[in-house]
């Protein structure tokens, strides 16, 4: 009854976020995405891959596929005022020069005014959910740190339990922990 329990609860977040069930599409093969000069796959860790691909000047996708065959929850950071406003401070950028210097870029920060919650997103089996990132939205160490042609980029995520959820069910739900990263992709204007 747990399991179908958390199932359920796992449906209805990927209902509210509109996540991707597409098990045809290139990012879900990634070998056809690599032929067709697309994204780049990183290695699979715990069930969990993510694939970093161009979206338009200054903007990355990154999407994560469940490749288990089980359930997940993946914690991409925290949302405020009520899901208005996500902001994916579970996942960093590694950028690395010429000179093969890497530098590291966390989101921005933020200023919590209201509630706060987890920014849970569930993935069935198969499953893809793709999050565009601004890479003006991430600095190094507090100060603006930019992405210039020719440096080379890759995006980590760090998976943590929840930490904002109200429920005494939290410790029930299948979030995955660990770190995964996407292959590097290099960086054109």
């Amino acid at each position: 009854m747990v399991m179908r329990t958390n199932l359920l609860r796992a449906l209805s977040l990927l209902d509210a976020v509109g996540a991707s069930l597409d098990p045809t599409s290139l990012v879900a093969n990634p070998t056809a995405a690599t032929e067709a000069g697309k994204p780049e796959t990183g290695k699979a860790v715990g069930g969990l891959r993510l694939t970093l691909d161009r979206a338009a000047h200054g903007v990355l996708k990154v999407t994560f596929q469940n490749v288990a065959k089980t359930p997940m929850i993946v914690n991409l950071g925290v949302m405020l005022a009520n899901g208005r406003t996500m902001i994916p401070n579970q996942l960093y950028l590694i950028v690395t020069g010429a000179s093969g210097h890497a530098r590291r870029l966390a989101w921005k920060g933020f200023c919590v005014t209201g509630p706060m919650n987890d920014f849970l997103v569930p993935l069935m089996p198969a499953a893809t959910y793709t999050l565009s990132l601004a890479l003006n939205d991430f600095v190094e160490h507090g100060r603006n740190s930019a992405v210039v042609a020719g440096e080379k980029v890759r995006v980590v995520y760090l998976g943590a339990a929840p930490s904002h959820l109200n429920h005494a069910s939290a410790a029930d739900l299948p979030v995955w922990d660990g770190k995964v990263d996407t292959a590097t992709l290099p960086y054109v204007e």
